[in-house]
């Protein structure tokens, strides 16, 4: 199972996408797993998968958690989040 590694990415918050989709992305490429299987279980587009992985085409927004489980499924793993507070700066 993927574990979410939060990462502060500005004052506002923290977003975890990014770094979640890395690791999945390093899962493929270790299981030997194509762009084009992933996409045929995710029923979808290899084009879209290198869209997701690339970090979204002209777009450019993070993945819904929707499709990163999609992709997680794909690759036979399930995605574990949980609410924690967030601690003030210091």
């Amino acid at each position: 199972m993927a574990t979410v590694h939060t990462t502060k990415t500005n004052n506002k918050g923290y977003n975890e996408l990014p770094d979640l989709l890395r690791q999945l992305v390093t899962i493929r490429r270790k299981a030997k797993i194509t762009q084009a299987q992933v996409a045929a279980a995710m029923n979808t587009t290899a084009s879209a998968v290198a869209r997701l992985e690339s970090g979204g085409g002209k777009k450019k927004h993070s993945p819904s958690i929707r499709t990163l489980t999609l992709y997680a499924a794909a690759l036979g793993c399930g995605i574990h989040m949980e609410v924690v507070p967030l601690q003030a700066e210091e």
